[in-house]
């Protein structure tokens, strides 16, 4: 087995066990504050799933003699913040709860708009762009088990062994 195998096989377990860990910081409270405040997070999405994927498109009119590198560009710039953008948050001790419903609601929704601006490119490189397709079940699949389940694991930890989420929360 090489050395990718065991980094893919382990790194969505590492994953789930920092978001559990960021589980135990949280209390429902903290979702509560991120939809009262729900416009902050209308502003960043539509910047991250429109004007990030618009600015990709950009360089991609610019690098129309590169087009792998330029369709590169459009897909990363298409794709959402993962799960270390939540780890980075409670490290810089931002606003977790927001941190997590952007990665959460982004990650639904770039399931439609990563094919969009994709295609997109490949029009726009004159390429037809058929046979392109991001496999939504396992996407969504995916978030709930590697993000969603263990943040509420986390947060029953805390829930039920506050003494031991405090502990947890001390490097």
């Amino acid at each position: 087995m090489g050395e990718g195998s065991i980094v893919t096989l382990v790194l969505p377990y590492l994953l789930a066990l920092v978001m559990a860990g960021m589980g135990m910081t949280l209390r429902p409270e903290d979702f509560f504050r991120v939809w009262e405040n729900r416009e902050k997070m209308v502003v960043i999405l539509i910047a991250q799933l429109v004007f990030l994927p618009v600015c990709g498109l950009l360089l991609l009119l610019c690098l129309k003699d590169q087009p792998a590198l330029a369709l590169g560009l459009v897909l990363l710039s298409a794709c959402p913040g993962g799960t270390t953008s939540n780890l980075f948050s409670h490290l810089a001790r931002a606003n977790v709860a927001l941190s997590i419903s952007l990665t959460s609601v982004a990650g639904i929704i770039t399931v439609l708009t990563i094919p969009l601006w994709v295609n997109i490119a490949l029009w726009l490189l004159a390429d037809s762009g058929s046979g392109w397709s991001l496999p939504f079940v396992d996407t969504l699949q995916s978030l709930v088990i590697y993000t969603l389940l263990p943040v509420l694991v986390g947060m029953q930890i805390k829930w039920h062994w506050p003494r031991f989420a405090l502990a947890a929360e001390k490097p």
